[in-house]
């Protein structure tokens, strides 16, 4: 099957930029109710964040995924002569791949296969700077190899021979795998406990005090928020999981003191195994206060990233908990064009935390809500 002549001089163009080891991006277009949806956009800047430069790009909608291989058979054809022709060596894809779609399509293809959890995982992986972060992400790692184990033993052959049916040398050897990654994980849940434990005594002994999070979308903006609000300086870049450890600092106000968290940043589909493997961290969110909920207007999709954090917000069951709307960025589009008419009815502002506007009236919003929390506490 030849390549399309349309696609075929896009090639011709990327193959000047090609590197030594080139990478191609599928963007995978799922048919919903709603059409066929995806955000190539966003899943770029999560290639670009985890500092992989790709070679070239490949747009396709799916109907229904094929049994075998997930993309269609037509299409997989043409990816193998392309990636013959131009000695591809990774592919990524910006879906989650089950173990057995991987398996035929890196057999097939003769390339590596990255899913948008090992995407996730990767990048997750080069962010996390404190021990307990690491682990964190060790453990998710973990748990996501625990279910593509037997593809890496599949050149062992099984072998008959005795009384009955004897497991060959594949079998034996998958076993003691499983066996070794049980261990690693039980001891990584074992430190995370630990770690755990004591959170909770930190936050146990903070129970007297006003607990603010800001939570929201990664790359939304909290990072900087925190560092003008408390004058504490932290790690922030326009890239995806700039930062994964929780950074909270005292913060006063008009001598009134509260503690104000920056948790690490919410995305779409975020893997179930980091969403388990960071229960320790997001524990903090179910404690706190007050949750003030950052939202990048400059996005073009943050409507959808409005109905990420609700989602995963109500995974954690925080719905009991007080929450307060910072549309931020303000600064980049003209406020008139914004239409949000389901947030009629809630408490939010309107902020740029780069030109510091909005900034006292959100001040004077926490001030408030921490007189409620003394006053609820003295009738108590």
């Amino acid at each position: 099957m030849a390549i399309k002549k349309n696609f075929y001089k896009k090639i011709l163009i990327l193959s000047k930029i090609s590197n030594s080891n080139p990478i191609t991006i599928i963007h995978v277009g799922l048919k919903s109710l709603h059409g066929f949806s995806y955000n190539p956009n966003e899943f770029n800047l999560l290639v670009n964040s985890a500092g992989i430069k790709a070679w070239s790009c490949w747009t396709v909608k799916i109907g229904n995924p094929n049994k075998k291989y997930f993309l269609g058979t037509g299409l997989i054809e043409e990816l193998k002569i392309y990636c013959q022709r131009y000695q591809q060596k990774k592919i990524i894809i910006n879906t989650v791949l089950s173990p057995k779609h991987q398996s035929e399509l890196e057999k097939f293809l003769c390339v590596e296969i990255m899913d948008r959890n090992q995407l996730i995982l990767e990048l997750f992986s080069q962010r996390a700077h404190s021990y307990e972060g690491k682990l964190q992400v060790e453990l998710a790692k973990l748990a996501y190899l625990s279910t593509r184990l037997v593809r890496g033993w599949t050149h062992l052959e099984r072998q008959r021979g005795g009384v009955g049916l004897r497991g060959g040398p594949g079998e034996t050897q998958l076993e003691i795998d499983k066996r070794l990654l049980a261990t690693r994980i039980n001891r990584c849940k074992q430190k995370l406990n630990k770690f755990q434990k004591h959170r909770e005594t930190t936050l146990k002994n903070r129970k007297e005090i006003f607990s603010v999070n800001l939570i929201g979308y990664t790359n939304a903006g909290k990072s900087t928020l925190f560092e003008l609000l408390t004058k504490k300086t932290c790690y922030h870049d326009d890239r995806y999981f700039a930062t994964l450890d929780p950074l909270s600092a005292s913060l006063s106000i008009d001598k009134h003191k509260l503690v104000l968290t920056d948790t690490v940043g919410f995305i779409e589909h975020l893997p179930d195994s980091l969403l388990s493997a960071f229960k320790a961290t997001l524990s903090e969110i179910c404690l706190a206060n007050l949750l003030c909920v950052v939202i990048d207007v400059s996005d073009p999709n943050y409507k959808n990233q409005i109905e990420t954090i609700e989602q995963i917000l109500s995974d954690l069951n925080t719905k009991d908990i007080p929450r307060y709307y910072l549309f931020n960025k303000i600064d980049r589009i003209d406020v008139k064009s914004l239409n949000i008419p389901f947030f009629a009815d809630i408490d939010c502002s309107y902020i740029s935390a780069t030109k510091q506007i909005g900034i006292a009236n959100f001040r004077n919003y926490l001030v408030k809500q921490l007189l409620l929390f003394k006053g609820s506490n003295n009738t108590q």
